[in-house]
This record gives structure tokens, C-alpha cells and sequence, in this order.
């Protein structure tokens, strides 16, 4: 019996192989306030290029994903993970945990043409005639495979071989190596389509299992434990504060603000439409920019809202805990 069909027996029937991999809190921040940002504000534009880079990212993850699909069902695939080494916390885009081995998937979606300079470990990237040089994603895996070595340690996990490969997500991307290359470091790039042939490759140099099922599956489980997505202060990021965006309720059919309250919906004064719902996107807007909590004083600012009493039927619409006296009450949001 090979290790393949001895998982396939012994794991769980229902174990997922890759989730739908969904945008980063950081992500969801960069849309929300370059959204509430007025395009005459100095810091519009730095917003603006690292939502860019951020959208870039997970549009080549999520191209990645569609291939990771096929792999074997006794495989699993834990993303956009960001785990506690003891020392520092470390973030790994793709980890694919196998029977035999851990493999760790650094995704970059970059267009133009890459140079990877194996002497001076920098990558460069030539694109609309322009140059731009970036850390060397070689060094970026290694010091992962250090942390995620100790990380296992912590928890007295066996020893497991760890490989990894830089995925280049866009296939229109040119590709070039430079430099001595000893350690083979170029076949460690990989294309999306061609990663299933290079983790099959890597598969038949084991014979036996790595591990035992009972341990594949506690490793899974603690990732989903252990796993602490960055909650970055994105208003501290760019020195705003609450002044520096544009609030009301969004109009979700021409994106104006703000709306306004009438007969139990919200009018747009600008194309009419009409929605019962929208202040919703306007509390979730808030936690992403502001806090997790809420008060009937700051809904109404922050939504143009002149009634306690309407501004506190929407709360209670939505939020489902809040703590305090009815005077200081605060709303807890559960949006994102």
C-alpha cells in the first residue's frame, strides 16, 4: 500500500483540500478608507498604490488556487496564514501540508520581465520601461522554513522535510536567472500550471509517509488555532483620523454621499436610488477603520442620522451584542 492510499483510508472523509481564499483584513482596510478618502487629500495616492499591490497579490493567489484543486484529496492547503515562532510572527501566502512533506508557496504576480540575480540575492523587474528592484524571494522562503521549523518545534511536532518554491502567477510574465547557481535555485520557480508536476517530482523520493494521519491532522487543526491574521491600525498607518473621511451612507447604485433617511429607506439625492440596507456597509466601514464597537452618538455622526430612536432600531438590527447601560451603550460590530 503506498502512503497516498494509506491517507486516503485512514484521514477524515470530509477534510477540505483549499478554502476560497478570501481578502486580507489589511486588504479590506486599503478599500475601505481610499473609498471614504478624498482624491485631494496629499496621502490619496500612497493609499492608492498599496491597495493596487494588495488587489495585485490576491488576484495572483487566487490563480494559484485554481490549480491547487487538483491536488489529492488527502492534501490540505492552509493560506494567507500568519503564525508565532516564539520570537517574532512570520506570513506564508500558500503552506501545503502533505503526507510526506510541508511545502511552502511564496505567490508573486509582477508584470514585465523578472530578472532573479542569484549574486547580489535581489530580484529586478523591468516593466513600461522602468526598473524596480525587490528583496530577494529566495531569502524571503528560507528565513520562513527557519520559523516554521522552530514554530513545529514548539508544539513537538516530528521532524518534516520543508520545500518551497516561488510561484510567478502571471503567465505573460518573462522570466530570466543570472548568476552562479549551485544549490539549483531556478527549478525552485514555478509557474501555476506546472506545480502539481513539481510536488509529484518531489513525492517519489519518499517511500514512507513522513507522519502519521493522527499527526497530519493535529497539525491542521492547530494552524486554524494558531493562525493571527494581521490586524494593522490603518488610520495610525497614514495619520488620518476620523476628520479626514468622507462619511454618510454610500449610495451603493452611483457611489455618492451621503444618503439620506426617508420613510424607513435610505434616498439617494443623487440618482434616487432607493435601499432599505445600506447603512450596513457604513457600520462595516467603521469597524474596518475605527473600532469594534459603536454608540448611538457615533452611528448618528458617522451616518448622518439626526434620531436616537431610528439610529438605535438600526443597531439593534444588526448588532447582535452590546454591552453598558442604555446611556453608554456600546454596540459591538461583528462585520468582517
Amino acid at each position: 500500500m503506498t502512503c497516498s492510499e494509506y491517507y486516503s483510508m485512514e484521514m477524515e472523509s470530509d477534510l477540505l483540500i483549499v478554502n476560497k481564499r478570501s481578502k486580507t483584513l489589511q486588504h479590506m482596510q486599503l478599500e475601505a478608507v481610499l473609498n471614504r478618502l478624498s482624491s485631494e487629500k496629499p496621502i490619496y495616492n500612497e493609499v492608492h498604490e498599496h491597495l493596487l499591490k494588495q488587489s495585485a497579490g490576491h488576484f495572483g493567489e487566487t490563480t494559484l488556487d485554481f490549480y491547487l484543486q487538483y491536488l489529492p484529496e488527502h492534501f490540505h492547503v492552509a493560506q494567507d496564514i500568519r503564525l508565532f515562532d516564539g520570537i517574532h510572527y512570520f506570513q506564508i501566502d500558500a503552506l501545503v501540508i502533505c503526507p510526506d512533506f510541508i511545502l511552502i508557496l511564496e505567490v508573486k504576480n509582477f508584470k514585465g520581465e523578472l530578472t532573479f540575480d542569484l549574486e547580489w540575492n535581489q530580484l529586478s523587474r523591468v516593466y513600461n520601461g522602468q526598473k524596480d528592484i525587490f528583496p530577494d524571494p529566495f531569502l524571503q522562503v528560507e528565513h520562513q522554513t527557519r520559523q516554521l521549523t522552530r514554530w513545529l518545534e514548539r508544539f513537538s511536532f516530528p521532524s518534516v522535510p520543508i520545500y518551497s518554491f516561488i510561484v510567478i502567477s502571471n503567465p505573460y510574465t518573462t522570466i530570466a536567472v543570472q548568476g552562479q547557481d549551485p544549490a539549483n535555485l531556478k527549478k525552485r520557480i514555478v509557474r501555476p500550471k506546472n506545480l502539481l508536476t513539481k510536488m509529484e517530482s518531489i513525492s517519489q523520493h519518499f517511500s514512507e509517509c513522513t507522519w502519521l494521519p493522527k499527526e497530519f491532522q493535529k497539525l491542521i487543526h492547530l494552524i486554524e488555532k494558531e493562525n493571527l491574521p494581521y490586524q494593522a491600525a490603518i488610520m495610525d498607518r497614514y495619520s488620518l483620523s476620523i476628520n479626514d473621511l468622507i462619511i454618510g451612507v454610500q449610495c451603493e447604485q452611483c457611489q455618492a454621499f451621503p444618503m439620506r433617511r426617508r420613510h424607513g429607506r435610505w434616498f439617494c439625492p443623487s440618482c434616487s436610488y432607493i435601499s432599505k440596507n445600506s447603512h450596513i456597509k457604513t457600520l462595516r466601514d467603521y469597524q474596518l477603520l475605527v473600532k469594534n464597537t459603536i454608540s448611538n452618538r457615533e452611528f448618528r455622526e458617522f451616518a448622518f442620522i439626526h434620531s436616537k430612536k431610528v439610529a438605535r432600531t438600526l443597531l439593534l438590527d444588526v448588532c447582535h451584542q452590546y454591552t453598558g447601560d442604555t446611556k453608554d451603550r456600546k454596540y459591538v460590530l461583528d462585520l468582517v
